[in-house]
């Protein structure tokens, strides 16, 4: 079947980006453009992760993917936009622009047409060998009817099991990290302010990668300035990892040394320092919290 002809796949485009699921979204409505644009001018074969980094999210040639994940992580986030845009407003557009995991090149098709039931036959026209009852009819019908909502409810109770189970075991699968309260060594509060803001955009984001487990941002507070073992906190909060870091703030510049603790080893696994403005500590959570998740995957599957 041929699908959506490429100006129809402009137009649904346009209707997703002008929707309120995609309002302010300026960076992922920037992503998703430009696939499809790519993709509909015949170069899709050329959406690699090294070249989205170069020309979308403006990285340098020194770029390296292996550690910047921020392509993989942005076009995670833009999949999981695109489905909730379908189960809501989009529900009934006649095209459906989808992001296969495990790559970046767009698909475009048009919804399932529902298969029409054929008209049953007329009562008079099906052979009748002996006379039923009306009663006897709608008997049966009944017994019918009743143990298909059975077995529907037998099925769709099991799926429900299955499918819990499920998300258990990939729950357990995910290395588990608490963020520990970003130490500021200052005695001005402003600093206090923005080291907890950047302690808790880095916990929102690990959350939101979904390729972590992430302790609570209040069971991780409780221990602000306690000079506990890193091993008796990570007992504590039921985690393998724990982040470290500390902010200093000089007029409007931010520099943050973050360090991941292996709770059980009571090693440092992986180190690296960040700095930035005060505008800019929503994209700079996303790094830290991209690289931290990734080192612990990393590490966890040593």
């Amino acid at each position: 079947m041929q699908g959506p002809s490429s100006d129809v796949v402009r137009e649904q485009l346009e209707r997703i980006l002008g929707s309120e699921a995609f309002a302010g979204a300026g960076r992922h409505s920037r992503v998703l453009r430009y696939l499809v644009e790519r993709t509909l001018a015949g170069e899709g074969d050329q959406l690699k992760e090294y070249v989205l980094g170069m020309e979308v999210f403006d990285r340098s040639e020194t770029y390296d993917p292996r550690i910047d994940s921020i392509v993989r992580v942005e076009v995670r986030r833009l999949r999981a936009r695109l489905e909730d845009y379908y189960r809501g407003p989009g529900a009934q557009d006649p095209v459906i622009i989808t992001i296969p995991r495990g790559g970046y090149v767009p698909v475009f098709s048009t919804p399932a047409l529902q298969p029409v039931s054929p008209a049953a036959p007329a009562e008079s026209a099906a052979p009748v060998t002996a006379p039923v009852g009306r009663t006897g009819r709608s008997s049966t019908f009944a017994t019918i009817t009743a143990a298909v909502a059975v077995a529907i409810v037998v099925i769709v109770g099991t799926l429900a099991v299955s499918s819990s189970r499920e998300e258990r075991a990939e729950a357990s699968s995910r290395p588990a990290m608490a963020v520990l309260p970003f130490e500021h060594y200052s005695t001005r509060p402003e600093d206090g302010l923005t080291a907890a803001r950047i302690t808790d955009a880095v916990t929102t984001e690990l959350a939101r990668l979904g390729t972590v487990s992430v302790a609570s941002r209040t069971s991780a507070a409780r221990y602000a300035g306690e000079s506990r073992l890193v091993t008796a906190i990570a007992l504590a909060l039921n985690v393998t990892f724990v982040m470290e870091a500390s902010a200093v703030q000089t007029g409007d510049s931010i520099r943050v040394s973050v360090r991941l603790v292996h709770g059980v080893l009571d090693r440092k696994v992986w180190v690296s320092d960040y700095t930035f403005t005060s505008g800019e500590i929503p994209t700079a959570a996303q790094r830290i919290a991209s690289d931290a998740a990734e080192a612990a995957v990393a590490y966890s599957r040593r």
